[in-house]
């Protein structure tokens, strides 16, 4: 590509760049809106998300608490 581009100028160089841009980020902007269309997959992915993230904060923070010796809740 260095090669192709180098003798180019910015006016025949920039609208070839634009068009390799957004040719690259077409699968990613079609697959973004295939997720946004289908909220009840998402709203599943954060909940198991949340979840997962909640176990691992949970064992965190009571290492944590052990570590400091606080003790456990009555």
């Amino acid at each position: 590509m260095a090669k192709e581009c180098q003798e180019m100028g910015w006016g025949q160089f920039k609208p070839l760049l634009t068009d390799t841009a957004i040719a690259a980020l077409e699968p990613i902007q079609h697959r973004y809106y295939e997720l946004m269309d289908n909220r009840d997959y998402l709203d599943e992915v954060l909940r198991s998300g949340s979840s997962k993230a909640s176990a691992v904060a949970n064992q965190t923070l009571k290492r944590v608490k052990d570590a400091l010796g606080f003790l456990p809740p009555l």
